[in-house]
């Protein structure tokens, strides 16, 4: 099981690439001073990565694919 998830990963641990997120944080910002931000909180800085990777993401590809 680990070899298969290395290779369905394999293409996003390698890739270099940046995304540009200028209007995504605009937005977030915009929403924050409407104090609207309770409601349509999506700062991905509040995700608690290792968690959810561990106890979301990989039970549900092991769930569906495996």
């Amino acid at each position: 099981m680990a070899i298969r998830l290395a290779e369905l990963y394999k293409p996003y641990l390698l890739f270099q690439g940046s995304f540009d997120d200028v209007n995504t944080e605009r937005l977030r910002m915009a929403i924050k001073q409407c104090n609207m931000d309770d409601v349509l909180n999506f700062d991905p800085r509040c995700i608690k990565w290792e968690d959810y990777f561990m106890n979301t993401h990989i039970p549900g590809v092991v769930k569906r694919i495996f």
